[in-house]
């Protein structure tokens, strides 16, 4: 069986800055170890369990100063991306403010992922991260800024 591919911190950061469109103050500590949401305990091999670990994770652990939600959603959907799964999120923006605020369970909308053929979707190359998270960014614009407007 294939292993999963993960973000790093430093993909994290990337999204981060194209999200919001300018260097965000964060605290290290709290960025890794919300990036590391993604790993699961043992073999790490759950896909979905892992990706509603790391939205929810992520959300809680707030790293950036500001862009939390927008680059919780873009990272969520790519680590699914990369390994293979198709989900649509409907919303989400709802998807992302539910969760934050608890009223939805990041299961509800990730448990419903299709898997392709290859469980971790690998065709035996390591999948390009920067072209799908680029992919995610350009492709929910409206969202990543709804997700990034200041409150008035």
């Amino acid at each position: 069986m294939d292993s999963l591919n993960y973000l790093t911190v430093q993909d994290m950061l990337w999204i981060n800055l194209h999200v919001t469109g300018a260097p965000q103050a964060f605290r290290y500590a709290d960025l890794e170890e919300a990036t590391f949401y993604q790993y699961g305990y043992g073999n790490s091999q759950s896909l979905l369990p892992q990706a509603s670990q790391f939205v929810s994770g992520f959300l809680k652990k707030q790293p950036f100063a500001g862009g939390n939600e927008a680059s919780a959603m873009v990272a969520c959907i790519a680590f699914l991306t990369v390994n293979g799964a198709k989900v649509d999120i409907g919303d989400p923006v709802a998807w992302i403010k539910g969760i934050k605020s608890g009223s939805i369970e990041a299961s509800q909308v990730i448990d419903r992922a299709e898997l392709s053929q290859d469980e971790h979707g690998h065709d035996g190359h390591e999948p390009d991260v920067k072209a799908v998270i680029a992919e995610l960014l350009a492709s929910n614009k409206g969202a990543i800024a709804k997700l990034t407007a200041v409150p008035a």
